[in-house]
């Protein structure tokens, strides 16, 4: 078997475990462009480390149909309690592919490399745990088989954000827990560690960063997964109208295959 180019392996000496550290958030910051650093914070690694699983992904790419600068505005945006907070709102008519279902419309935006934009926007403010709670690979993919190219009156939020988490709680809940549980994980594929001891996973660390602007979007990730050994103006008719004037589901996906790089929700917090 061919070795993968896109995966880099390297031996370290966890005797310097903040020397590790650095190497590794050094290797995710350069592969994401500068945009997630310091992936692990100090002391995230220690001695009783065996593993570190690490993934970075980087992706900018320009809209097809770009928003005019000059037509973006300040208007409201509804948070899900009814409270409304200022929001840089990008304004275009243009041809899109729209759908609209019981829940609430799908748009898709295209980007020059192949790729697109999908943006879930339920009918009220308050619906968007709702649609979420709806969607399964089955649902999104009628969403998307509903999608049909018209002209729609566009409105998105420009945005940029940054967010950081511990995915060992939602890992366990979608049936990981053993892997996370000493006493019962079981990483025997691995092997041991050099001391013959059995490893589990101590932690998930997740970083995102978005920024969504007229001109373009540039997404970045990184996951680290810790293995331990034991001891981680002029009017036009209207047609089809997108507001995404209050919390929404957002995504960036292969358009020709579907897959999903990145997924996440609007909410004006």
């Amino acid at each position: 078997m061919k070795a993968d180019p896109r995966v880099h392996w390297f031996d370290v000496d966890v005797s310097d475990p903040e020397a590790v550290r650095a190497r590794i958030n050094d290797w995710t910051e350069e592969r994401t462009r500068g945009r997630i650093r310091n992936l692990l914070s100090p002391r995230s690694i220690d001695q009783m480390t065996r593993l570190v699983s690490t993934s970075a992904l980087h992706f900018q790419a320009e809209w097809r149909r770009p928003f005019r600068k000059e037509k973006t505005a300040p208007r409201p945006f509804t948070r899900a309690d009814g409270t409304e907070i200022p929001a840089s709102m990008m304004q275009s008519w243009m041809k899109a592919r729209f759908a609209r279902g019981e829940e609430g419309r799908m748009l898709e935006l295209e980007y020059v490399n192949g790729y697109v934009f999908h943006a879930l926007l339920p009918d009220a403010p308050s619906g968007l745990e709702r649609l979420e709670a709806q969607l399964t690979p089955a649902t999104l993919n009628r969403w998307t088989d509903s999608l049909e190219s018209c002209e729609v009156d566009v409105w998105l939020p420009k945005f940029q954000r940054e967010a950081e988490y511990d995915l060992a709680s939602e890992l366990s809940a979608l049936g990981m827990a053993r892997a996370f549980d000493p006493a019962r994980a079981d990483f025997s594929g691995i092997g041991r560690s050099s001391d013959g001891q059995p490893l589990y996973l101590s932690k998930a660390v997740h970083k995102t960063f978005i920024d969504v602007n007229e001109l373009e979007t540039e997404a970045a990730a990184a996951t680290a997964m810790l293995t331990v050994t034991m001891a981680m103006p002029k009017a036009r008719p209207r047609l089809e109208e997108f507001h995404a004037d209050h919390p929404f589901l957002y995504m960036i996906r292969n358009g020709t295959n579907g897959t999903i790089l990145f997924t996440g929700r609007m909410t004006g917090r």
